[in-house]
């Protein structure tokens, strides 16, 4: 077993910025398969400003989607979840999850940096953390970090490896303030990647924290 957990100081790339106040923008109903977030490569809302990316799966990484799990055309899943992640809520609403409905579109969502018990954000929170874990498959598959080579993912679509080890996802945790850990039991296992609340920061803004995480996946 193996778990890290590593101080960030998210106030340097998630204090207060003027353009990026509470922003309440309407869900995009025209849109297919579409992801509000903080977009590669802006890792942050000090970077630039939330976007909606449609279709951002990688064609060879992730051949059915990001929402698939049987290796067949066609989502399985409507929530934040599918073959690399499983992204939620993971402190007093635990579990929960934004559902993009049959177009998975995944926009519209209330968002502000700052987190607070009145307004939390969630659904932009998950949202965005959601990409980025996939986005991270997909680049790290590119430079070998495939099924062989043990990554995450539910379905190894026959491609070598031990399935059914998708990364978990837990967003705005309280267990270790201003921290972010990353715990695997190795290939086959689900490993879990927990991004923690620092006062009114929400580390899943902050696409350096995730990445770093990431990072100890790789390499352990």
């Amino acid at each position: 077993f193996n778990a890290e957990a590593h101080s960030h100081d998210y106030n340097k790339n998630l204090f207060r910025i003027e353009k990026n106040l509470t922003l309440n923008t309407p869900a995009n109903n025209s849109c297919d398969n579409c992801y509000e977030v903080f977009a590669l490569p802006f890792a942050s809302p000090y970077a630039g400003d939330r976007t909606i990316v449609e279709h951002p799966a990688d064609a060879i990484a992730s051949p059915f989607g990001w929402h698939d799990l049987n290796g067949q055309e066609g989502a399985e899943s409507t929530l934040t979840s599918g073959n690399n992640a499983n992204a939620y809520e993971g402190n007093d609403n635990f579990g929960h999850q934004p559902d993009g409905g049959i177009s998975l579109n995944f926009t519209g969502y209330p968002f502000d940096q700052e987190f607070s018990e009145d307004f939390q954000y969630e659904d932009a929170s998950i949202t965005n953390i959601f990409y980025w874990a996939n986005i991270l498959h997909d680049i790290t598959y590119r430079y070998g970090f495939t099924e062989a080579a043990g990554n995450f993912q539910h379905n190894n679509y026959q491609n070598g490896g031990a399935p059914r080890d998708a990364l978990i996802l837990e967003c705005q945790s309280t267990f270790r303030p201003c921290n972010a850990s990353f715990s695997t039991q190795g290939d086959g296992i689900p490993p879990v990647l927990k991004v923690n609340l620092c006062g009114d920061k929400d580390g899943a803004f902050d696409a350096t924290v995730i990445a770093h995480e990431w990072g100890h996946g790789l390499s352990d």
